[in-house]
């Protein structure tokens, strides 16, 4: 029979996260906007939403993935370090993970506007159409008989101005997105738990042997960083948060300088 025992603080977590989502999912939904982590410029962005982002969670597959992963790397490390040490790693981890994302963001809200701003100045079919697959992931649908029209008729104003809301409505959009769930700091737990055990050994699904943590820690972290990159249509998830999690409880393992001999 296996006999795993779930610690203080994880158990506290487990039932936090789980809660916060049923209250914010079913019982009163304008908690999670309230709470989200908004752009640092957003008219309803507050500081105190780089903590409780952390308790949110889109649909129940983010939050049980999540707490799945806390479940099972959670203990390990709260035997190891102590709940106080685990408690205080777990939450600066996932503050840092928002701070990081949110500078990152920042950069990519910059770059748009500059984007917009040279695009102002000179509204032309090609490079709206530039702009746009630039900016893909931003696009629901563009209109193609709006692009059809516009390319046919390139000096026509109205058209231009037509161009100009569109690239200034997708900068909108981009800042009015938020950033929610515990990922940040459980990568980061995946990250500390690579880089204390590197050696212990890990059965990963589909996988069908098991491979090393130090493996399984750079494979996972440089998908997250080409998923990020690439930055893919329709793709919702934050990978970047991911590798904020990952970096920062990098950093502060080896502030620590933290090594784990037999435990």
């Amino acid at each position: 029979m296996l006999n795993f025992m779930i610690t203080p603080v994880v158990r506290a977590l487990l039932i936090i996260n789980f809660a916060a989502y049923i209250v914010s999912g079913y019982l009163f939904p304008p908690m999670a906007e309230f709470f989200s982590l908004k752009y640092i410029f957003a008219r309803d962005f507050y500081p105190f939403q780089f903590f409780t982002y952390m308790f949110l969670h889109g649909d129940f597959s983010h939050v049980f993935f999540n707490m799945l992963s806390l479940f099972f790397i959670g203990p390990m490390l709260e035997m190891y370090w102590g709940s106080k040490k685990f408690m205080y790693f777990y939450f600066i981890v996932g503050i840092g993970a928002g701070v990081i994302y949110s500078m990152i963001l920042y950069a990519q809200m910059y770059g748009l506007n500059v984007q917009i701003t040279d695009y102002i100045n000179n509204p032309t079919p090609e490079l709206f159409l530039e702009f746009l697959n630039q900016n893909a992931s931003l696009m629901v649908d563009p209109n193609q008989n709006f692009l059809h029209s516009f390319s046919q008729m390139p000096l026509n104003e109205e058209y231009k101005e037509q161009s100009i809301r569109a690239a200034q409505d997708i900068f909108e959009a981009k800042s009015r997105s938020s950033l929610v769930g515990a990922s940040g700091a459980t990568y980061g737990l995946l990250m500390a738990y690579g880089l204390l055990f590197p050696k212990r050994e890990m059965l990963i699904f589909p996988f069908p042997f098991p491979i090393k943590a130090w493996i399984f820690i750079i494979c996972i972290g440089t998908l997250e960083l080409l998923l990020g990159l690439l930055d893919r249509n329709g793709d919702i998830v934050a990978h970047f948060a991911h590798v904020s999690g990952m970096a920062f409880a990098f950093i502060m393992i080896k502030l620590w300088k933290e090594k784990a001999n037999d435990f």
